[in-house]
């Protein structure tokens, strides 16, 4: 299963007998006036990572139609209205390929729901890698003779044969997140002799996609790959891991932050606690010196002040952890909400890849969090409970302050 390098996807065409006028990349004048047509920039373009399929490997194409039939099955809801995760068909037997939904969004100029695209009818242009590299190289000679009229002249002269765009039917759109990992930039699926073609592989492949149970076995799978001698000369396994390396550390210094951020609410939570001991105490001093005088112990009115510390704390904790997780359970229709309410983007999927918030409880985390609340507001209740605990009762009882 070749994964060859990102390749642009043209807007696709409803009919499927006028395709659109496929470009030609950057020549000389006379070169593009002879061949190809230029590039129709009113078009929108995608770039998508393209996997050629093998239609005789049986138990791989099952496994993937199981996938898509799965996914036509779940209904999620888009700007108010109910779309499936996938529509049409799985078919790249032949002249023929399957898109993702971020492709779509971008040839249909942001519709989810596809807009003009009616699978097995429309039509779009792919542009392979020997498409573009063909184009690099004609600005690199063009680059390179710009000081000189006899390699221009020479350049002019060449009768060249251009790598041509593939004209395909779209037969079916897939949603991302469940069938693509995420992938940013959209993903499709074509035949295994059709990537070959765009890639300008002949009939090799460069890139061999290895599922497994467990993804994150995938680190151990890669590496007795490599010892085993599996792989051809100059052949390596990249994991899912590597590849995706960097989201993984911005997702860790976003985690770091967020520790932060929330440390600091915690601080601030626990001042407020303190200041309203404090003015308890305040109000009380009479009470508490009456106390005193009656025989209570300094330790005693300390153990008050700490158990109403510890009280106040615990319920806060109680009512932020609930309503922390009901937020969490609802994350996804909170922030669709506030997308229609006020039109701000929340989590947007062009940003993070990802078309839903992705959420995991971790037990450690939790206890973690609770506790530092619960000490934080116990701590707080120590430094008026120490006040009042030294108060002399003669000086508490006095009608002035």
């Amino acid at each position: 299963e070749p994964a060859p390098d990102p390749a642009p996807v043209s807007e696709p065409e409803p009919e499927p007998a006028a395709p659109p006028a496929p470009p030609a990349p950057a020549a000389t004048p006379s070169a593009q006036k002879e061949s190809i047509p230029g590039l129709d920039r009113t078009r929108p373009l995608a770039p998508a990572i393209i996997i050629g399929v093998d239609p005789e490997d049986v138990e791989y194409m099952g496994k993937l139609e199981r996938r898509f039939a799965e996914l036509k099955r779940r209904v999620r809801k888009v700007d108010g209205l109910e779309i499936p995760s996938a529509w049409g068909e799985f078919d790249v037997s032949g002249e023929t390929m399957v898109l993702s939904s971020e492709i779509v969004r971008k040839l249909t100029r942001g519709s989810e729901s596809g807009g003009p695209i009616t699978p097995g009818v429309s039509r779009g242009n792919i542009f392979g890698p020997s498409y573009i590299n063909e184009g690099i190289d004609i600005i690199e000679e063009q680059r390179q003779a710009q000081d000189d009229k006899a390699k221009q002249a020479n350049i002019e002269k060449q009768d060249r044969v251009y790598p041509l765009p593939m004209d395909l039917t779209i037969t079916g759109v897939i949603d991302d997140d469940k069938q693509t990992g995420g992938n940013q930039g959209g993903i499709g699926y074509v035949s295994l002799k059709t990537a070959q073609h765009l890639a300008g592989a002949g009939k090799a492949v460069d890139g061999i996609y290895v599922e497994i149970a467990d993804p994150y076995d995938a680190p151990a799978v890669a590496a007795r790959m490599e010892s085993s001698g599996l792989l051809p000369n100059g052949w390596h396994a990249e994991t899912w891991i590597e590849r995706h390396r960097q989201q993984f550390e911005a997702v860790a210094n976003e985690r770091s932050m967020m520790y932060i951020v929330l440390g600091f609410i915690s601080l601030v939570a626990a001042f407020c606690i303190a200041n309203t001991m404090i003015t308890f105490a305040v109000q009380k001093r009479r009470e508490i010196g009456m106390m005193r005088a009656l025989g209570a112990k300094p330790s005693q009115i300390v153990t008050l002040f700490m158990t109403k510390g510890f009280i106040v704390g615990l319920v806060g904790t109680g009512l932020g952890y609930g309503m922390g997780r009901l937020v969490l359970y609802f994350r996804n229709d909170l922030r669709d909400w506030i997308n229609d309410s006020f039109g701000h983007q929340i989590f947007d999927a062009a940003i993070y890849g990802l078309n839903e918030i992705p959420a995991e409880l971790r037990g450690m985390d939790e206890i973690i969090i609770c506790a530092g609340a619960l000490g934080l507001c116990t701590a707080a209740a120590m430094i008026p409970a120490f006040l009042v605990g030294l108060l002399e009762p003669a000086r508490a009882l006095r009608n002035d302050r």
